[in-house]
Order: C-alpha cells, then sequence, then structure tokens
C-alpha cells in the first residue's frame, strides 16, 4: 500500500515539475530608435503606434504588442515579450510596423534573433534599417 502511495506521489511531483518547467518564459526587451521616423514627421506619437509581428507567439497572437516610448522621452520605443520556455534555441523572425493614421509602414525586411533561455535585452535600432 505504501509503495502505491509513493508511486502516486512521484508521479504527481514530476507532473507538476514538467508543468512549471513547460510555464516558465524567456524575457526579451525589444528597443526600436524612432528619432529619425519622428524627426520627417513619419511618426506621430500622439496618435500613431508602433506595433511589433512576428512568426510565433505571442508575436503572432491576436492581441497586437505596442511599444512605448518611457519617461522620460528619449525616442526609443520599448515592449516586454515572454516567450514560452519551449522555444528557447529558435530562431525568431520579427519585424516592426507603424501604424499611422495614413497607412501602415512594415519593415522591408524581417529581423531575427535566437532565444536564448536568458533575459535578453535588444539594443536600439532604427526603424527602416536594413544593415543589422
Amino acid at each position: 500500500m505504501y509503495q502505491n502511495i509513493i508511486k502516486i506521489s512521484l508521479a504527481l511531483v514530476l507532473s507538476i515539475s514538467a508543468f512549471a518547467s513547460a510555464s516558465a518564459q524567456t524575457t526579451v526587451t525589444f528597443n526600436l530608435d524612432m528619432k529619425k521616423a519622428l524627426q520627417d514627421s513619419l511618426f506621430i506619437p500622439s496618435t500613431d503606434k508602433v506595433i511589433l509581428v512576428g512568426d510565433v507567439r505571442p508575436l503572432n497572437g491576436i492581441d497586437d504588442i505596442y511599444l512605448r516610448d518611457e519617461e522620460p522621452i528619449d525616442s526609443i520605443f520599448t515592449a516586454e515579450v515572454r516567450f514560452k520556455r519551449f522555444l528557447d534555441g529558435d530562431q525568431v523572425s520579427y519585424n516592426f510596423v507603424l501604424d499611422t493614421q495614413s497607412k501602415k509602414y512594415e519593415e522591408p525586411r524581417p529581423r531575427s534573433l535566437r532565444l536564448s533561455g536568458n533575459e535578453m535585452i535588444l539594443p536600439p535600432i532604427q526603424f527602416g534599417a536594413t544593415a543589422w
């Protein structure tokens, strides 16, 4: 009888551990330098939005991921995204989209990164830059 209790307890502990491991997340902070777009009046922060899109969840999910300019305003727009742990080691493609009052501007080439399993803070990159 005690052996059955031990087996059931062990199975329960292993199940909980596997679930906790699968639900852990990797955090990536995306940074976008909007200085040139602001200077060229391509982007107006009070009415327009910067959206982060990509090929895996949550970047291709139902809800848009918006980048925001933190206080004090410095023209660097930021979004923190949590990826499921099972994506660690995977290559992720992503792009920034400017959603303005007149139209949407999407970058010409997708960017990519490899999820490392650790917290990642990406350096600010200029919107639309093609040399990276």
